[in-house]
């Protein structure tokens, strides 16, 4: 299925040529970015989809980044785990004890130690470590 989206700003990033006046997308696939009259004679079945004024970024597409914790992580990476005790990659509870267990001998005692990173999916469980093995 072939739409043609006009009727309103179209934002190309192409510094060319920044702004275009509809986009054809073909099966999820952006196929043409030109004038309203030459997408109607390329794609003579298509289906126009009026966005009424507002605005369309072809190509943007957002992963639902969680920029703030990437930055630190980034962060963290760079300060050799100063900032946090990175648990990505932990394959179970257990190894997540370990690794807390072996910050613990390296802090002052008494300090707090902050991990993040884990995913309990990678375990094979949906469960949380409980507070008891933490």
């Amino acid at each position: 299925m072939t739409e043609i989206f006009t009727g309103g700003e179209i934002v190309t990033l192409d510094p060319a040529r920044p702004e275009a006046e509809a986009v054809a997308v073909r099966d999820g696939v952006i196929v043409g970015i030109n004038d309203t009259q030459t997408l109607w004679g390329e794609n003579v079945n298509a289906t126009e989809v009026n966005i009424a004024g507002g605005c369309l970024i072809p190509s943007l597409i957002d992963h639902h980044l969680h920029l703030t914790a990437i930055g630190l992580a980034l962060l963290n990476q760079q300060e050799n785990e100063r900032l946090f005790l990175q648990l990505a990659g932990a394959s179970s509870s257990s190894a997540i004890v370990d690794r807390v267990r072996n910050r613990a001998t390296q802090v002052p005692k008494g300090d707090w130690i902050l991990g993040m990173g884990w995913n309990q999916h990678d375990w094979g469980t949906h469960e949380f470590p409980s507070h008891e093995e933490l």
